[in-house]
């Protein structure tokens, strides 16, 4: 995974489908090659912890 550096934020969204049922966009921004990038993260994994993915 890459180190994306979230310069602006933006509004917070749920996505919703069969696949990722709690899959949350916490931060919508640009990287440091000013590309759009999110923040997402899961609710809960299977240990009942918040596991987070970089996109």
């Amino acid at each position: 995974m890459g180190e994306n550096r979230i310069t602006d934020k933006g509004a917070v969204a749920l996505i919703e489908s069969e696949s990722f049922p709690a899959l949350k966009i916490l931060d919508l921004g640009k990287n440091s090659l000013g590309e759009p990038s999110a923040l997402a993260a899961f609710q809960k994994n299977r240990k009942n912890k918040v596991r987070v993915i970089y996109r």
